[in-house]
């Protein structure tokens, strides 16, 4: 984002465009986080939908670790290719692609795919998303904006299991896939 893009920006939302900002980019980043950890308790549903064991059932969290891991370091291409907002729809697109292709798979492979769809998505949006923020806000804000960030960051992969626990108890192990989507589409 160019910084006449930037003013142009905050000519038209005011100052309320960092919160904007933030809080879009913290909805999608906490959305991936969560989704990292959900699975974790539906384990023994796609060990039994699959008919696998728990070394198979357990690479659909995984893919999704290590795969966000690795795609932590193409951050900085995908902004250098796409610019920061088209990286950011980028992720949203191919995340929800990677949940839709888990909540209808019909095989532990197609899981592992769609994980590792999601895992590449979570990778690329937290430095995008840690980055943006410093664009946008003041030195002096900062340290404010990034401690929130962190704290919601930090707060998601603990909510997973239990989001997870209380979709698959009321609707099924396919709908953890699910949950995440209204709030990254």
């Amino acid at each position: 984002m160019t910084s006449a893009t930037l003013e142009q920006q905050f000519q038209r939302y005011g100052p309320a465009y960092r919160w904007l900002v933030a809080s879009a980019g913290m909805l999608g980043a906490m959305t991936m986080v969560l989704s990292a950890t959900m699975v974790n308790v539906a384990v023994p549903s796609i060990m039994g939908a699959y008919g696998v064991g728990q070394d198979m059932a357990q690479w659909a969290a995984t893919a999704f670790v290590a795969t966000m891991v690795a795609s932590q370091l193409l951050n900085s291409w995908m902004v250098s290719a796409f610019g920061q907002r088209l990286a950011y729809t980028l992720t949203l697109i191919i995340f929800s692609i990677g949940s839709a292709v888990c909540a209808v798979s019909i095989s532990i492979e197609m899981l592992i795919v769609g994980r590792i769809m999601q895992g590449f998505s979570a990778g690329i949006i937290q430095p995008l998303v840690m980055a943006t923020i410093i664009l946008v806000f003041p030195p002096e804000r900062r340290g404010f904006a990034m401690g929130l960030y962190g704290m919601g960051v930090t707060l998601s992969p603990s909510l997973g299991p239990l989001v997870g626990g209380f979709t698959i108890d009321a609707l099924s192990w396919r709908h953890i896939f699910l949950v995440p989507m209204p709030l990254v589409a």
